[in-house]
């Protein structure tokens, strides 16, 4: 089980597109592990489109896109 902090939880909920059972278990702030590699995927897609800027450095927003995605990953 991964778990989130508030300011993990929050971000998660404002930024990804998320199903309401999804939302749901975010909100309680302990993740499966399948969970957790479903959110980091679509992390690492919003990463792709909206995590740089126009000169491919991270925004704050891809900084924290960033830290969720070494955060949920399952070696």
């Amino acid at each position: 089980m991964i778990q989130l902090n508030t300011k993990e939880i929050d971000f998660i909920l404002a930024k990804l597109e998320l199903d309401t059972e999804t939302q749901n278990l975010v909100k309680s702030g302990s993740l499966s592990d399948e969970i957790a590699d479903d959110i980091r995927d679509l992390c690492t897609e919003k990463l792709d489109v909206s995590g740089y800027d126009e000169d491919y450095n991270l925004t704050e927003e891809g900084e924290m896109l960033n830290d969720l995605i070494d955060k949920l990953y399952i070696g």
